[in-house]
């Protein structure tokens, strides 16, 4: 559905930007080893040995939906990307319960950064997904634009 929607909507270069953006988070961090810090539960379709097929197309979800609805408001490119950040930790924190809960994934109880829980989930887990869905936002919009006029254009329209 997504797929069709971006090319009804020239929105291609984000759902291509979705799948790589998601991928790269989580192959990056499973091999760095001080983010050793969590583990996949097995699934039909594994891509690796830690990283199933549906975590990538989740993360398709979350970034090219969470990014569209944002972009539909017609802010300028920070409030858009902290909304961005604010609509995928909505929509990634109700996975990430779920996952939790029925053990899609676990986290290691005794890492400082997953620490503190809500519900079953690190806050943290939902912290990162907010953050790093803004940046994902920021820099694709950036590389659209040809990062013309950035300075001017990132406070259009804010009044202190």
């Amino acid at each position: 559905i997504g797929f069709w929607h971006a090319r009804q909507n020239a929105m291609l270069p984000l759902w291509f930007a979705a799948w790589i953006c998601g991928t790269a988070n989580d192959i990056f961090f499973m091999f760095m080893p001080f983010c050793d810090n969590f583990w996949q539960g097995q699934a039909m379709i594994m891509l690796t040995p830690r990283l199933p097929f549906y975590i990538v197309t989740m993360y398709v979800v979350v970034i090219y939906y969470s990014n569209t609805a944002a972009m539909r408001f017609g802010l300028a490119p920070l409030p858009e990307a902290l909304l961005v950040g604010l609509m995928a930790a909505v929509f990634y924190g109700a996975y990430d319960l779920c996952g939790a809960r029925f053990l899609w994934w676990t986290w290691h109880d005794t890492d400082a950064g997953i620490f503190r829980r809500l519900g079953g989930a690190p806050v943290g887990s939902t912290m990162w997904i907010l953050t790093y869905n803004a940046w994902c936002n920021l820099l694709l919009r950036w590389a659209l634009r040809g990062g013309n006029g950035e300075v001017e254009s990132l406070v259009r329209g804010w009044s202190f």
